[in-house]
Protein backbone atom coordinates (compact mmCIF):
# COMPACT_ATOMS: atom_id res chain seq x y z
CA UNK A 1 0.00 0.00 0.00
CA UNK A 2 1.28 3.54 -0.67
CA UNK A 3 2.48 6.11 1.71
CA UNK A 4 -0.51 8.72 0.06
CA UNK A 5 -3.06 5.40 0.46
CA UNK A 6 -5.05 4.85 3.77
CA UNK A 7 -6.01 1.15 3.21
CA UNK A 8 -8.90 1.52 6.12
CA UNK A 9 -10.36 4.82 4.33
CA UNK A 10 -9.95 2.54 0.86
CA UNK A 11 -12.09 -0.41 3.06
CA UNK A 12 -14.34 2.03 4.50
CA UNK A 13 -15.00 3.85 1.03
CA UNK A 14 -15.68 0.91 -0.99
CA UNK A 15 -18.31 -0.17 1.97
CA UNK A 16 -19.66 3.08 1.60
CA UNK A 17 -19.90 2.51 -2.05
CA UNK A 18 -21.72 -1.15 -1.76
CA UNK A 19 -24.14 0.27 0.83
CA UNK A 20 -25.16 3.14 -1.03
CA UNK A 21 -27.17 0.56 -3.50
CA UNK A 22 -29.35 -0.19 -0.45
CA UNK A 23 -29.82 3.55 0.79
CA UNK A 24 -33.95 2.28 0.39
CA UNK A 25 -33.61 -0.18 3.16
CA UNK A 26 -33.21 0.94 6.61
CA UNK A 27 -30.57 -0.67 8.33
CA UNK A 28 -28.23 0.37 5.38
CA UNK A 29 -28.92 3.26 5.74
CA UNK A 30 -27.68 3.04 9.64
CA UNK A 31 -24.40 1.44 8.59
CA UNK A 32 -23.98 3.69 5.49
CA UNK A 33 -24.64 6.73 8.47
CA UNK A 34 -21.73 4.74 10.77
CA UNK A 35 -19.27 4.83 7.83
CA UNK A 36 -19.31 7.86 7.34
CA UNK A 37 -18.98 8.92 10.81
CA UNK A 38 -15.60 7.26 10.80
CA UNK A 39 -16.89 3.77 12.47
CA UNK A 40 -14.46 0.71 11.09
CA UNK A 41 -16.00 -1.35 8.40
CA UNK A 42 -16.48 -4.49 10.24
CA UNK A 43 -18.50 -2.70 12.77
CA UNK A 44 -20.77 -1.67 10.51
CA UNK A 45 -21.01 -4.82 8.91
CA UNK A 46 -22.06 -6.18 12.04
CA UNK A 47 -24.80 -3.36 13.16
CA UNK A 48 -26.02 -4.12 9.59
CA UNK A 49 -26.31 -8.37 10.29
CA UNK A 50 -27.80 -7.43 13.80
CA UNK A 51 -30.67 -5.03 12.39
CA UNK A 52 -31.38 -7.62 8.98
CA UNK A 53 -31.37 -10.57 11.53
CA UNK A 54 -33.98 -8.43 13.57
CA UNK A 55 -35.64 -7.30 10.49
CA UNK A 56 -36.31 -11.20 9.08
CA UNK A 57 -37.34 -11.89 12.62
CA UNK A 58 -40.13 -9.45 13.20
CA UNK A 59 -41.17 -10.36 9.37
CA UNK A 60 -41.26 -14.36 9.99
CA UNK A 61 -43.38 -13.09 13.53
CA UNK A 62 -45.77 -11.27 11.53
CA UNK A 63 -46.03 -13.87 8.86
CA UNK A 64 -46.67 -16.48 12.07
CA UNK A 65 -49.40 -13.67 13.39
CA UNK A 66 -51.03 -13.27 10.10
CA UNK A 67 -51.41 -16.97 9.30
CA UNK A 68 -52.99 -17.78 12.63
CA UNK A 69 -55.36 -14.80 12.04
CA UNK A 70 -56.44 -16.15 9.08
CA UNK A 71 -56.99 -19.62 9.94
CA UNK A 72 -59.21 -18.18 13.38
CA UNK A 73 -60.95 -16.32 10.82
CA UNK A 74 -61.93 -19.23 8.43
CA UNK A 75 -62.46 -21.17 12.04
CA UNK A 76 -64.96 -18.40 12.59
CA UNK A 77 -66.79 -18.32 9.34
CA UNK A 78 -67.27 -22.04 9.37
CA UNK A 79 -69.19 -22.23 12.85
CA UNK A 80 -71.44 -19.14 11.79
CA UNK A 81 -71.99 -20.79 8.73
CA UNK A 82 -72.94 -23.82 10.58
CA UNK A 83 -75.25 -22.01 13.01
CA UNK A 84 -76.75 -19.92 10.45
CA UNK A 85 -77.57 -23.37 8.96
CA UNK A 86 -79.54 -24.58 12.04
CA UNK A 87 -81.73 -21.87 12.30
CA UNK A 88 -82.11 -21.28 9.01
CA UNK A 89 -83.93 -24.70 9.09
CA UNK A 90 -86.03 -24.99 12.62
CA UNK A 91 -87.81 -28.15 12.43
CA UNK A 92 -88.85 -29.25 15.73
CA UNK A 93 -87.37 -32.63 15.84
CA UNK A 94 -83.65 -31.21 14.69
CA UNK A 95 -83.57 -28.02 16.86
CA UNK A 96 -83.94 -30.38 20.29
CA UNK A 97 -81.14 -33.07 19.08
CA UNK A 98 -79.19 -29.93 17.92
CA UNK A 99 -79.48 -27.76 20.75
CA UNK A 100 -77.14 -29.22 22.59
CA UNK A 101 -74.07 -29.25 19.85
CA UNK A 102 -75.27 -25.74 18.78
CA UNK A 103 -74.70 -24.20 22.41
CA UNK A 104 -71.00 -26.13 21.80
CA UNK A 105 -70.75 -24.52 18.35
CA UNK A 106 -71.90 -20.73 19.81
CA UNK A 107 -69.25 -20.84 22.74
CA UNK A 108 -66.05 -22.09 19.96
CA UNK A 109 -67.26 -19.52 18.11
CA UNK A 110 -67.12 -17.10 20.54
CA UNK A 111 -63.52 -18.43 21.12
CA UNK A 112 -62.62 -18.34 17.76
CA UNK A 113 -63.33 -14.13 17.85
CA UNK A 114 -62.15 -13.85 21.02
CA UNK A 115 -58.71 -15.67 19.36
CA UNK A 116 -59.13 -13.60 16.41
CA UNK A 117 -59.29 -10.43 18.57
CA UNK A 118 -56.49 -11.21 20.50
CA UNK A 119 -54.36 -11.80 17.64
CA UNK A 120 -55.21 -8.95 15.94
CA UNK A 121 -54.47 -6.99 18.67
CA UNK A 122 -50.66 -8.15 18.83
CA UNK A 123 -50.43 -8.56 14.70
CA UNK A 124 -50.73 -4.28 15.37
CA UNK A 125 -48.76 -4.06 18.04
CA UNK A 126 -45.69 -6.02 16.59
CA UNK A 127 -46.63 -3.90 13.07
CA UNK A 128 -45.66 -0.26 15.62
CA UNK A 129 -43.37 -1.89 17.51
CA UNK A 130 -41.07 -2.66 14.68
CA UNK A 131 -40.87 0.99 13.28
CA UNK A 132 -40.61 2.28 16.69
CA UNK A 133 -37.52 0.10 17.44
CA UNK A 134 -36.14 1.45 13.95
CA UNK A 135 -36.65 5.21 15.09
CA UNK A 136 -34.99 4.33 18.35
CA UNK A 137 -32.12 2.35 16.86
CA UNK A 138 -31.65 4.92 14.34
CA UNK A 139 -31.20 7.50 17.39
CA UNK A 140 -28.58 5.87 19.30
CA UNK A 141 -27.26 5.32 16.18
CA UNK A 142 -26.26 8.90 15.86
CA UNK A 143 -25.75 9.89 19.59
CA UNK A 144 -23.10 7.48 19.10
CA UNK A 145 -21.78 8.79 15.58
CA UNK A 146 -21.85 12.41 17.22
CA UNK A 147 -19.90 10.82 19.90
CA UNK A 148 -17.20 9.61 18.44
CA UNK A 149 -17.00 12.20 16.14
CA UNK A 150 -16.30 14.55 18.75
CA UNK A 151 -13.87 11.83 19.97
CA UNK A 152 -12.39 12.09 16.77
CA UNK A 153 -12.20 15.92 16.76
CA UNK A 154 -10.68 15.59 20.41
CA UNK A 155 -8.42 12.82 19.62
CA UNK A 156 -6.91 15.41 16.32
CA UNK A 157 -6.87 18.29 18.98
CA UNK A 158 -4.31 16.81 21.32
CA UNK A 159 -2.66 14.91 18.55
CA UNK A 160 -2.56 16.61 15.59
CA UNK A 161 -3.80 15.79 12.21
CA UNK A 162 -2.98 11.97 11.01
CA UNK A 163 -1.91 13.52 7.45
CA UNK A 164 0.24 16.41 8.25
CA UNK A 165 0.67 18.86 5.34
CA UNK A 166 3.61 18.15 2.69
Amino acid sequence: MSWFISEAEVERKGAAKLLAYCQSLAPAQIALQQLRSGIEPEQAGRTLASLLNEQAKQAEKIGQLESELQFCQIERNNWKGLMESHWANPVQEQLKKAQNALDEQTRRAERAEKSEQELRTILERERTFYPEQVRELKQRVAELNRLVASQHKRLEELTGPENPPE
